[in-house]
């Protein structure tokens, strides 16, 4: 099923969330929610968050001021469940993802074009780039599966998993994310989600948002230039 896209009105940042649909594999815990996917934007779970203009110079938006979104941890598939906090190196970014592995199209589309923006950076700023993926469908999401996904796109990458709807819910949040079940027609499970990528800096704080369908190209002359002092 191809995705399906939701919009909601923000300042500068449109809410783009997809609806991708599932197998007959179920997804738990499923919702029961009172309106289909694509009734309205407010299906995806939380409004847009309010966001200025960024810099001409970058292409994803700032939310003035940025979100501190290092109070919350989430287990670390790729680490053996260790805690992740959403925090760059020193001197790095660190860019953030909420999908699933069986999404078939929003969520490989976002990943290899990160992939590639990551790709076209010089080697010494590739290297202070890191890439965490948090599944919003654990149900069927193994820790190994998770992990090896994110981590076939981009080597070395995090990818985050908890069984915990509450704390999955409560970093999202956080991070102005949403997520949510609906039964599909075969019995299968269509998930709506936003697709953002998420940039990180190194004191914890949220300093870009990129929608989907941001390209490859801008989003790594983003990554240069935040790797360089833009957001700082």
């Amino acid at each position: 099923m191809i995705g399906r896209f939701l919009a909601a009105g923000a300042t500068v940042l449109a809410l783009a969330t997809s609806a991708c649909g599932g197998s007959g594999d179920a997804a738990a815990p499923v919702p029961s929610p009172t309106q289909p996917p694509g009734s309205s934007a407010s299906a995806a779970g939380s409004a847009a968050p309010t966001t200025v203009a960024a810099p001409s110079e970058l292409s994803g938006a700032r939310r003035i001021p940025p979100p501190q979104v290092d109070s919350l941890t989430l287990p670390d598939a790729s680490a053996g469940g260790a805690p992740f906090t959403f925090r760059a190196e020193p001197d790095g970014v660190l860019v953030v993802y909420f999908g699933y592995t069986s999404c078939p199209d929003v969520c490989p589309t976002t990943m290899a074009d990160l992939r590639v923006a990551i790709g076209d950076l010089d080697p010494t700023e590739q290297e202070r780039v890191s890439v965490a993926m948090a599944t919003v469908d654990p149900g069927r999401d193994s820790d190994e599966k998770i992990a090896a996904y994110v981590d076939s796109f981009v080597a070395g990458s995090h990818g985050l998993r908890t069984t915990e709807p509450d704390e999955l819910r409560a970093v999202a949040d956080l991070f102005g994310a949403s997520y949510q079940f609906f039964m599909a027609a075969d019995n299968g499970v269509d998930i709506v989600h936003t697709g953002f990528l998420y940039a990180v800096d190194d004191a914890g704080r949220l300093v870009l948002t990129w929608p989907f369908g941001t390209n490859a190209t801008d989003l790594g002359n983003d990554l240069h230039l935040l790797l360089n002092g833009a957001a700082a």
